[in-house]
């Protein structure tokens, strides 16, 4: 007779916890059993604590261990500002938007799904250890903005290409008196810069400092123009040379300073000057003749029809001067007949006196 109560009391019993789960199973919160875990509520997450407490419950969690929360802001968040842990689990870009660096403010937490408190869905996802992602095929991120901080090494490496493109501004810093290095092959590769107008800011002012050898070759017209002042300072040797045709015209002041020794060879040289002043200490001037080197073209037509005027005014001042002088020999040659007159009239006077 007891083992029959005992039976009966065991068949309850079974039916019972039956009941339950059929109840569990038939609750809106499993839909269907093959779909996965569907939640009634506004988030889920799950919680591990960085150390649990000695009667395994809530109030003895101590600190961030692991969060992964889905759905809207969940009262561990809510908790965390009042615990002032909120640094723990949200990103200090999130916490600077907010203007809330402390995570001190109660809206920080509420807003952390997303800008309606009651409606948004987000994932917060925050651990006190390393978050490893790998995927052996592609990787998909995607997002209306995006802010990453390292608060150590931050490394990018591809082994194919890689491609940075914004539709907006792209800024590049680096810390206070660190370098920026850009390296193509350690060498071997070219840096190709197609821009608009490049503009190199050094103290304030635009300097190319270079410390080997500069090489340029241009092989159509080169034109610079300087609407400012200039300075060149060459502290080395300098060698020109020019094949070709160099013309400098100055509109304005001209200066030129040379404490060195000079040294100056010209096959050619035609000067046009308007005003020249010149103080000199010492002056050597070694001319043995005039030199004419023909076949030399000038393509100044102005100075060319200027010289020939001078030339035509020098020719025909010699053939007036060539006049003048058998003129002024004419006249000699008449004085001449004169005095003889004049004296052979003294030699008349003198006969009719003394007859």
């Amino acid at each position: 007779m007891a083992d029959a109560t005992q039976n009966a009391a065991d068949i309850a019993a079974l039916g019972a916890r039956v009941a339950s789960v059929e109840a569990l199973v038939n609750t809106p919160a499993i839909e269907e059993a093959d779909t996965g875990t569907h939640y009634q509520t506004s988030y889920t997450y799950f919680y591990v604590p960085a150390a649990k407490g000695s009667t395994a419950t809530s109030a003895d969690d101590s600190g961030l261990g692991a969060f992964l929360r889905l759905g809207g802001y969940s009262d561990v968040e809510t908790a965390s500002i009042t615990n002032q842990t909120a640094t723990s689990y949200f990103p200090e870009g999130y916490l600077s938007d907010r203007g809330d660096a402390a995570g001190s403010n109660a809206e920080t937490a509420q807003h952390a799904a997303g800008p309606n408190p009651s409606t948004s869905n987000g994932i917060l996802l925050a651990c006190d250890g390393r978050i490893l992602v790998k995927a052996g095929e592609e990787m998909y991120l995607e997002s209306k903005k995006y802010r990453h901080k390292a608060s150590g090494t931050y490394d990018i490496k591809a082994t194919g290409k890689l491609t940075a493109d914004s539709d907006d501004q792209i800024e590049i810093k680096s810390g206070q008196n660190k370098n920026v290095s850009v390296s193509a092959g350690n060498g071997t590769g070219d840096f190709d810069l197609n821009v608009k107008e490049s503009t190199t800011k050094i103290n304030g002012n635009d300097f190319k400092k270079t410390t080997g050898t500069t090489r340029a070759v241009h092989h159509g017209a080169t034109e610079t123009y300087f609407l400012g002042g200039k300075l060149d300072v060459t502290l080395a040797g300098t060698f020109t040379l020019n094949t070709g045709v160099h013309m400098l015209i100055t509109a304005g002041l001209f200066g030129s300073i040379n404490i060195s020794a000079s040294l100056e060879i010209s096959l050619a040289k035609v000067s046009v000057i308007g005003f020249d002043v010149e103080f000199k200490n010492h002056h050597t001037d070694l001319c043995t003749g005039e030199v004419t080197i023909r076949g030399v073209s000038t393509e100044s037509t102005a100075a060319e029809s200027r010289l020939a005027a001078i030339e035509n005014n020098i020719a025909t001042l010699s053939t007036g001067t060539a006049a003048l002088s058998t003129k002024a020999a004419s006249i000699e040659s008449n004085q001449k007949a004169i005095q003889a007159d004049v004296g052979n009239l003294k030699a008349d006077v003198r006969n009719v006196l003394f007859v």
